[in-house]
Order: C-alpha cells, then structure tokens, then sequence
C-alpha cells in the first residue's frame, strides 16, 4: 500500500475490499448514526438489495467535532 504509516502495536490494518456500497452523507448528531443506519437498511430492502453485515462510518475527528459522516453498508451480491 503505497504511504503507508506506522499504527499502535495494539491495532491492525486492514484491507477494505473493493465491492459495491450503498452510501449516505449523515449530517446530523452523532446519536442518530445508527437511526440512519437503520434507514439504509430499510431502504435496500425495499428496493430488493441485499445489504450485508459491513458498515463503515468515515468521518469521526480527533477533536470530536465533526460535521459530516460518510455512512457505508456493503453490497455483497450485486
């Protein structure tokens, strides 16, 4: 992987694969991550996609003060 920095020996580096993901921009409170998660759920039901088990949230900030959250469900069968 090219740039690659040194992590804690207390965590581990791992490789996201490239697959399809149904995406959300989240700007709301932090609390209602999961609401939104739940939504994206809801969503790929009723349009008949399978989502899998593999969220990402992209967005947290070393200060806490973050502003937006790029929300991801991964897509297994598509």
């Amino acid at each position: 992987m090219e740039g690659e920095s040194q992590i804690p020996s207390d965590m581990k580096r791992i490789t996201i694969p490239e697959k399809n993901y149904l995406y959300h921009l989240h700007n709301g409170k932090r609390e209602n991550i999961a609401n939104t998660f739940g939504a994206m759920y809801d969503y790929a039901k009723f349009n008949g996609l399978s989502a899998g088990k593999m969220k990402i949230d992209k967005g947290y900030t070393v200060e806490g003060k973050e502003l937006e959250h790029h929300l991801y469900i991964e897509l297994p069968w598509t």
